[in-house]
């Protein structure tokens, strides 16, 4: 009974077996195999089932998929793909912790990149594999501003239907030109939940002149992280904001219980975190960081003349509560920064229970800038309504900047309208 691909029609699930299953399912459900061919492709359950359900239809993109083995993608020559995302997916697609290898995308033209384009309301991806990704938007001289992620390139979810990605794991390379990379969704929009995900160790990510998460390049309202790991390098010295774990945050987001593993790295240029990047919040929607442990290396390699951010947990968080977080990795730049052991910069920020461990050094070594350096073992620089209890800070801090314009303290290095 072996099938390439066969449809459920009692609980509208396509059982993929095959890499060829795969493809001419992806194909179908895009509207590029019409229906008539597609009949001749598949098996259906049961036998006498008449299917007419319309190519690239609403309909269609709502059904089911579940992976019945492991699938291993053709090998292709360099510069080409092997996949072209699933678009618009509104189903449930169960891995069933089966593993997809080898997908590669070289492509800098479209918008939205990864195993799923993009994932609308009520859709979900759970416990996929993927190994051995190769993603690269960068192929286009002026390419369109991409979401890419292993998993999911963008997931747009309405208020009160919630997208949800859970159990998934990638390995490869993701490239991105301007970009919003993520290793498991690029960009996340209103009520998305990722869950218990991990980018296995080995990857890299990396997003030129725009932002990088090692789980999402950038979330927006009320999105959530939760139990995620990231063992990779992310970034480089082209990331204008790299993170960790996520990128950039919006109002109401919440990332909770993530870590990153020794020996992970993080770059980029302007912010750089070891969990969050950069967050934006409402005064009345925080985001929320909580019993998260950062042990990856962080480093900002600055290339501009703007303001610069490197905090061991964020790096730049307005509107933000961090709590019971730890740092074990050093912080390092060559330039005037602002840095903090747990937040380089925090305007109307509240910190609690916060740890700066031994291991994690703060180190500025100053070349050309005119700019202040804010160096302070829990906050670089305080502004505004700032609250920080029960923290400490147990790590060595290294300033060798030949300037006076430098504000240094075990705790706080500067404090603004206070």
């Amino acid at each position: 009974n072996e099938f390439d691909l066969r449809y459920v029609a009692n609980t509208k699930t396509f059982m993929v077996k095959t890499a060829k299953g795969l493809q001419d399912l992806n194909k179908w459900m895009t509207g590029n195999m019409t229906t008539d061919v597609f009949k001749g492709k598949i098996k259906c359950d049961p036998a006498n089932y008449v299917f007419n359900i319309t190519e690239g239809s609403t309909n269609a993109k709502k059904q089911n998929i579940t992976l019945a083995a492991n699938i291993t993608l053709p090998t292709v020559s360099n510069g080409e793909s092997n996949w072209i995302p699933i678009q618009y997916y509104q189903g449930t697609f169960n891995g069933s912790n089966k593993t997809i290898r080898n997908l590669t995308i070289v492509d800098g033209t479209l918008s939205n990149i990864g195993l799923i384009g993009c994932l609308l309301s009520e859709g979900k991806v759970k416990d996929v594999n993927l190994e051995n990704v190769l993603i690269d938007s960068r192929s286009k001289v002026n390419p369109p501003y991409n979401k890419i992620g292993g998993i999911v390139g963008y997931s747009y979810a309405d208020t009160d239907d919630d997208a949800e990605v859970s159990g998934c794991t990638v390995s490869g390379k993701i490239w991105g030109g301007f970009s919003c990379v993520g290793g498991i969704v690029g960009c996340t929009e209103n009520d998305n939940f990722i869950r218990d995900c991990t980018l296995v160790a080995g990857s890299e990510l990396d997003a030129k002149d725009f932002t990088v998460g090692g789980i999402v390049g950038a979330m927006g309202t009320n999105c959530k992280v939760y139990n995620c790991n990231v063992s990779a390098k992310i970034g480089s010295y082209e990331s204008e904001t790299a993170g960790g774990i996520v990128g950039r945050a919006g109002s109401g987001t919440r990332i909770e219980k993530c870590e990153t593993a020794e020996g992970s790295e993080v770059k980029g240029n302007m912010r750089v975190a070891g969990i969050l990047a950069d967050s934006n919040s409402s005064s009345t929607n925080t985001c929320k960081v909580i019993d998260c442990i950062n042990r990856s290396n962080v480093r900002l390699d600055m290339e501009t003349s703007y303001e610069e951010y490197i905090g061991g947990i964020v790096a730049d968080g307005n509107n933000i509560d961090i709590t019971n977080c730890t740092n074990y990795g050093a912080l390092t730049s060559d330039d005037a920064v602002y840095m903090g052991g747990i937040i380089g910069k925090g305007p109307s920020c509240k910190l609690e229970n916060c740890t700066n461990m031994e291991t994690a050094t703060l180190t500025v070594t100053s070349k050309t800038s005119d700019q202040y350096t804010r160096l302070g073992g829990i906050i670089g620089y305080a502004r505004y309504l700032v609250q920080v209890k029960g923290c400490m800070n147990h790590a060595a801090i290294n300033h060798t900047y030949n300037r006076l314009k430098s504000c240094i303290g075990g705790i706080v290095g500067e404090m603004y309208n206070y």
